[in-house]
């Protein structure tokens, strides 16, 4: 499709891909959609997502042989094997926060596994579709997923993704380790939130609390004195306020 571009598109289209962090393929899709107009092209993408366009007859292709690399022989799954060669093969550490990104974005409903569809549907979100874009685009994944609704799914995600199928609750040391890993950067108070669930006495987070900590981190912060303890807050949520207060008095 690129070689039947004029010069002038074929500039929108690396601005637009660039700017986007998608495929210079789908890029053109989006900008051929809004008459290369790159500002109604880059609302499109933002207002319908990156699977608006729908991927190409090629970035199809392209997911396909991505996918048939690492999936495993006897299945139509990459499985935990698979995440870890394809882990190695980016330079990543299975536990960073770009592969939970990357998981989110496929909607995958086991970890370390990645059905065919979970996997293509995930790339067509980050807009990419071969190993060497998704190894180029790591950074703008990690940007993406660090701020805003996008780290607001993944946040949510986590939960399910994470606890055992058969389990209706997280084990609290595991949720401690994803707080660290979602919240450790950005909340004040994740060492004090940490060591206070570590010494609660609880040995599992509901989803609830989970889903709640976030809403609770974004309003009051690391700010106590906007907690309002008329709020239907998690009973965690006001015993760690009250525990900060006796340790603070």
């Amino acid at each position: 499709m690129s070689s039947r571009l004029t010069s002038v598109q074929s500039r929108k289209a690396n601005s637009l891909s660039g700017t986007l962090g998608i495929t210079k393929e789908m890029a053109v899709s989006l900008l051929a959609q809004t008459r290369w107009d790159t500002d109604r092209a880059a609302n499109l993408f933002f207002d319908s997502g990156p699977k608006a366009a729908g991927p190409s007859k090629a970035t199809k292709k392209s997911i396909t042989a991505f996918f048939d690399k690492y999936k495993a022989a006897a299945t139509d799954t990459i499985d935990i094997d698979g995440t870890m060669q394809l882990c190695a093969d980016l330079g990543v550490d299975p536990s960073d926060l770009v592969m939970l990104a990357i998981a989110c974005a496929c909607g995958v409903k086991a970890m370390g596994t990645f059905t065919r569809d979970e996997f293509t549907d995930g790339m067509v979100t980050l807009g990419v579709s071969s190993f060497k874009e998704l190894q180029r685009n790591l950074d703008a994944i990690r940007t993406r997923y660090k701020q805003g609704e996008d780290f607001t799914a993944m946040y949510l995600f986590a939960f399910d993704f994470s606890k055992q199928p058969q389990q209706k609750n997280l084990d609290v040391s595991l949720a401690i380790m994803l707080w660290r890993l979602l919240l450790g950067e950005s909340y004040p108070l994740i060492d004090q939130w940490c060591e206070f669930c570590e010494q609660s006495g609880k040995n599992a987070v509901n989803k609830d609390t989970w889903n709640l900590f976030l809403e609770f981190v974004q309003v009051v912060g690391g700010d106590l004195s906007k907690h309002d303890p008329t709020e239907a807050w998690p009973s965690l949520i006001d015993e760690f306020v009250e525990w900060m207060e006796e340790k603070s008095a």
